[in-house]
């Protein structure tokens, strides 16, 4: 299982850019390639997060927005690529 892996979610990479030189790509590409080769189970932490201190709004590595308030909530995905991916580690698509 690889388990609470992530990266930054809000800032446009691309997470399916072939011989991309930056470190969370990559990361990310080694980590989901590595799951699908062998079969394993993996979980993306996290989907929707909580505060960081670097960002204090949101969890920058979240996979998803939380938008609206109160009973009208809706969640926005923000990096479609990751979403790419993580059906790649899991054997989805090609």
């Amino acid at each position: 299982m690889l388990d609470e892996f992530g990266a930054p979610m809000d800032d446009g990479r691309d997470y399916n850019e072939a011989d991309s030189d930056d470190d969370f790509v990559r990361h990310i590409q080694a980590g989901t390639d590595t799951a699908r080769e062998h079969g394993m189970g993996s979980v993306y932490w996290p989907a929707l997060g909580g505060k960081h201190t670097q960002r204090p709004d949101y969890d920058w590595y979240s996979l998803f927005a939380l938008e609206g308030s109160g009973t009208d909530l809706s969640l926005t995905l923000r990096n479609e690529s990751m979403v790419d991916r993580l059906h790649h580690a899991w054997g989805l698509g090609g």
